[in-house]
Order: C-alpha cells, then structure tokens, then sequence
C-alpha cells in the first residue's frame, strides 16, 4: 500500500481536491498485510487484507488527517483494475465503519445473537468479496483515523469536511492502487447516505477521472427532518408501514394478516393512496371520511381509534411507541423495535467491540497498537450542518437534491437504497417515497426492504438476501 497525499480546502472547508503527489510517510503509520481466504458462491477464495492510513492535507501543505481503512483484495482473479471496488462507511454521525465490516461485508464477522458458537468471531459466508474488493473507511475521529500537526478533530466534524475528506481518501486509494480504471461503488448506512450523496461531486471533480457506477444507501438518512420526528402529512405517510410491521410483530392487529408481508404491503398501498390523499385534505374531509381513514390506520396500527383521531390520523413515532408500550408493557429500541430498549445500542456495542478486539489483535493487526475507535460520542453531539452554526440535526437538510443532481449530471449512475421493516429511526419508506417522487429515472434504482431493523443484516435471513442483491447490484452478469 502506498502512501500518499491530496489537499483538502483551505481552512478544512474541503470544496477542491488536488493532488500532491510527495509522500507523507512522516505522518502515515507504515501498513500491516496479511493474507486469509474466503468462503464463495464459486468456492474458497484467497485475499489479501491490509490496515492502513492515507494522509489528507490543507491547501498550505500541513497535514491535516490520516484517514484509516482496511481493505480485502481477492487474490488470482485476473487484472484489479476490472474488478469492482466498494467503499463502506457507516453513520452516526461519528461511528466507525465496524457494523457494515464486521457485522455484514468483511470476510470474518461478530457472531449474530441467534448464532450458538464458541468464540467472537465466525467466517462470513455471505461476504460480498466474491463480487467486489471491499474498503472500510473510517472518518476522522473514529477507527483509527486522525487529526494532524496543529488541526483539531473537531474541524471535520460538519458535512461538507466530513465528505470532502472521505472523498480525498477514496480517490487517493485508488490512484495509489491503479484502481482507477476499475467500477467504484460507495455504500453508506444511515448518516452514512448524507456522507455518501455529498461526496459525489467531489468524486466527480477530482484531478483524474473516477468511475463511479453505484452509490448504495442503507438504512438511509434521507433529511434530517424526518429523523427528528417532523415532517409533517407526508412523514406519517411514509413511516406509517414502519408501524404496522411492529404492529404485526407484536400481535396488535388482531390477526387481520397471514403474514408480515402481507400486513406491509397493505400497508404501503394504503398510505401511498387513500392515506396520503386524506392527510393533504384533511380539513375538507366530512366526518365520514374522517372516521373511515382513522378506522384504516388503527387497524393497520393496533393504536386506538380515540388516539388516532386526536391527532387527526397523523401518527408520530413518540405517540406510536406510547402505544406499544400500552400494549406490550415494554419500552423498545427505535433501532429495531422488535428488541427491548434496555442498554439495546450498548450491547450490541460491546459484543462487536469484542470480536473487532480479538479480529485485529489476533488476525490482520493494528497500526501502531493504537485503540480503535467504535463510536465517538463527542463528534456525535458536535457534528455541524453545512453552515457550520449549529448541529445538523437542528438544521433542515436532504440529499434528494444532491442525489437528483448526481444521476442528472451521470447517466450511468445506479443508485439501491435497503431498509430494515422494524427501523423506526430510518422507516423503510422514506427512500421508496422520496425517489418516486423525484425525477430520477425509476430504471436506475433498486430499493429493497428486509425484516430486522436499522442493521438488517443482523438477522441471518436478511444478511443472506441483502448480500445477494448487492451481487446483482454490483455485477448484474455474475447474478445471472
């Protein structure tokens, strides 16, 4: 792996990439490669895997971060450059990319809490190396990643730094590996969308060309508004099929449905229709519509008829859970609702901070001996909007413009958004909403739901399916 340098926006505003093409080995831990193999569709297949870090700097020329990564590279397969390439980061915002690594893409992943085995560690089966080569990237901050000489971390904790510093590192990766010429894909989850559609330009505006074929959204955050709980009509339309999924899990829909599927399709046709149509026009209802629309919610919610019409059909997720809770007599994770609230993100947290520990100390190594950071709290709650004055999440700000621009600008641009039925923090339907409603050609997008929650793949049926959809998203031939 070769170590070198791009220049980040004066100031760490990080609007320009230019390339420097000095080296930075002053400032770059030297990288630790290793080699393992891999279970396939096709058969056992070697890679070699690396830890690593790529130096950024600021237009005066002082380093300002070295990025971390760890990256799998399958071994005999022909000429890297016609290979695909997939960067992964996860969200938060300030959390590594340790869950889409260890929990869904790595070759080696945490054991699911369902799974019965000795150890923290098991070989994934369902690892998507087989179709791609796979580079996790950790922002600033997190993983391994840090600041520099006299820049403070804090300076990239907004999205317009946060981007353009991500993106420095995958072009430089892909200059310093001669992937330049291979297929790049970059697959964020939740805050990761937001990272992933504001890195686009900067990709496209690098020195040399990079052939970007696919953006990935898992679990997207689509505006931050809609994560917040506002949104207004048009919020409780599209979260609405959230709810009577968790509805179903928890049998308060009085069996009206066969099946999950069932149950969210119904659904999804009634919100997308005669619910959506409702809400724009509530006050022009009569009061037989009114009751028929709140009668359909109720039973598509298990909420009670009296609290649905309170808040004249529109659903929030505080007054939905508050019902849960009145049913069930249990608080539940918005992360996945099918699982208690209780120290839910903490233990999840600690097993896959258990089997990362075993993974690096025992397997492909550390840079340095340094910590690895999982999730960092402090960029968490100081983590900018684009005008810098306050946090993102007080801001109103999507990235359905920025992707319209994207697949504008680049008609080959293929776009698949995945979102878990149980997530009541990023709901499902938020992304299948949003693209209908937008001027992106409906035959250059893939949307898929999969049962479980924010983190589908932590359920095994789900990590199957979603790693053979992202196959065929990424090598449509291969899939065939």
């Amino acid at each position: 792996m070769s170590i070198t340098r791009l220049t980040l926006g004066a100031v760490l505003g990080a609007a320009t990439l230019i390339a420097n093409p000095a080296l930075a080995r002053e400032t770059a831990a030297p990288a630790v490669v290793t080699e393992g193999r891999v279970a396939t569709p096709a058969g056992p297949a070697d890679y070699e895997a690396s830890v690593f870090e790529i130096v950024v700097e600021t237009e005066q020329g002082e380093p300002a971060a070295a990025l971390g990564g760890i990256d799998y590279v399958l071994l005999g397969e022909g000429d890297p450059a016609d290979r695909p390439v997939t960067f992964f980061f996860n969200g938060g915002p300030g959390s590594s990319s340790v869950w889409l690594h260890m929990g869904f893409a790595g070759p080696r992943r945490a054991p699911l809490a369902t799974e019965d085995v000795d150890g923290v560690l098991v070989d994934n089966d369902h690892s998507i190396l087989d179709t791609t080569d796979l580079v996790f990237v950790d922002p600033v901050g997190t993983g391994f990643s840090r600041a520099l000489g006299s820049i403070d971390e804090e300076a990239f904790w907004n999205v317009d730094t946060d981007a353009a510093s991500v993106a420095a590192f995958v072009n430089r990766y892909l200059e310093a590996n001669d992937r330049r010429e291979s297929p790049v894909y970059i697959a964020g989850e939740s805050y990761g969308a937001i990272r992933a559609a504001m890195m686009i330009e900067h990709l496209e505006e690098a020195e040399k060309q990079i052939r970007l074929e696919g953006v990935i959204l898992i679990s997207p955050a689509m505006h931050t508004r809609l994560v917040t709980g506002n949104g207004g009509a048009e919020r409780s339309v599209m979260h609405l099929p959230s709810y009577t999924a968790v509805a179903h899990h928890y049998g308060m829909l009085d069996d009206r449905f066969d099946s999950l599927a069932e149950a969210v399709t119904d659904a999804t046709i009634f919100a997308r229709t005669d619910y959506k149509e409702a809400l724009l026009e509530w006050d022009t209802l009569n009061v037989d519509e009114r009751r028929a629309i709140v009668e359909r919610v109720s039973e598509l919610t298990g909420v009670r008829r009296s609290r649905v019409a309170r808040e004249g059909a529109q659903l929030s997720r505080s007054e939905f859970l508050a019902e849960v809770r009145r049913e069930t007599d249990r608080r539940v994770d918005t992360m996945d609702a099918t699982r208690p609230a209780r120290n839910a993100q903490g233990s999840l947290r600690d097993r896959f901070g258990s089997s990362l520990k075993e993974y690096l100390d025992e397997e492909i190594g550390r840079l340095d001996g340094r910590k690895y950071r999982i999730f960092n709290s402090r960029a968490n709650s100081r983590w900018r909007g684009p005008d810098r004055s306050e946090h993102l999440f007080a801001q109103a700000f999507g990235i359905m413009p920025l992707l319209e621009g994207a697949m504008a600008r680049n008609e080959e641009l293929r776009l698949f958004t995945a979102g878990g039925v149980y997530d009541l923090v990023t709901p499902f339907g938020e992304a299948p909403y949003l693209l209908g409603s937008s001027e992106i050609d409906a035959d250059r997008v893939t949307i898929e739901a999969y049962e479980g929650g924010h983190m589908m793949y932590l359920r095994e049926d789900s990590l199957e399916r979603l790693a053979a959809d992202l196959r065929a998203f990424i090598d449509p031939v291969q899939a065939e």
